[in-house]
């Protein structure tokens, strides 16, 4: 069967909200995000506005509906009892989304263990998916995209790879913008010169990688816990 719902879980960075426009724009189906700080701020109160939300979406002939940080309104009942009212919206609302056909409800949480187990049973969401930190093949495209980015040519993207444990796609977007930026302050003082593995280098390792080692075991162990595709 075609899913109709999933979760991505995974750490802050790792491309979640992009995973899921990237889905969306797979299907060719408008991409609506819900931000539960918004509907908390609505005059009914969240769990209200939720079912609003979820059942004006459903009147689309097709969408992606998209919530971040869904652990704020999904958060397990035993920890959160304040937040009984909104999980047990949910367990109405998912079921009645799921019910039409070309709808599709992604959720995305850095804390899957916070999670309500009720609500991300299998019957709810037909897969929960990790998103982790890319891998080294997925630094070493990354690197290569931006090098290609700044026309640099004979960078040691294998190496910048290695050197780059840890990083999140934006860690590599911020260190390669520093290497651009210091290409650019060369050129100004006179000495115009294109990038090299070596600015690339001194960038990354002056970049704080987001995922120390534990957070990434955290998430190898949420990933043996939780995935289901």
């Amino acid at each position: 069967a075609v899913p109709s719902a999933m979760v991505l879980f995974g750490p802050p960075g790792t491309g979640k909200t992009s995973f899921a426009r990237a889905v969306a724009g797979r299907l060719g189906w408008p991409f609506v995000e819900l931000l539960p700080s918004k509907l908390a701020a609505g005059d009914g109160g969240l769990a209200s506005e939720l079912r609003r939300a979820l059942r004006e979406l459903s009147l689309l002939e097709n969408v992606v509906a998209f919530i971040d940080e869904f652990d704020e309104i999904a958060t397990c009942r035993t920890a959160e009892p304040d937040g009984r009212s909104v999980v047990n919206e949910l367990l109405k609302a998912i079921p009645q989304f799921r019910r039409h056909p070309g709808r599709l409800l992604i959720c995305a949480t850095n804390f899957v263990e916070r999670l309500d187990p009720a609500v991300i049973r299998a019957g709810r969401f037909d897969l929960v998916i990790s998103v982790g930190p890319p891998d080294k093949p997925a630094r070493v495209a990354m690197w290569q995209a931006a090098a290609d980015r700044t026309h640099s040519t004979d960078i040691d993207v294998v190496g910048l790879a290695a050197a780059s444990q840890g990083f999140t796609p934006a860690d590599v977007s911020l260190a390669a913008q520093r290497a651009a930026f210091g290409g650019f302050t060369r050129a100004r003082s006179g000495t115009p010169e294109p990038l090299t593995s070596e600015d690339f280098l001194e960038a990354a390792q002056s970049t704080m990688p987001s995922i120390d080692d534990s957070q990434a075991e955290a998430f190898r162990r949420d990933a043996r816990t939780y995935v289901r595709i």
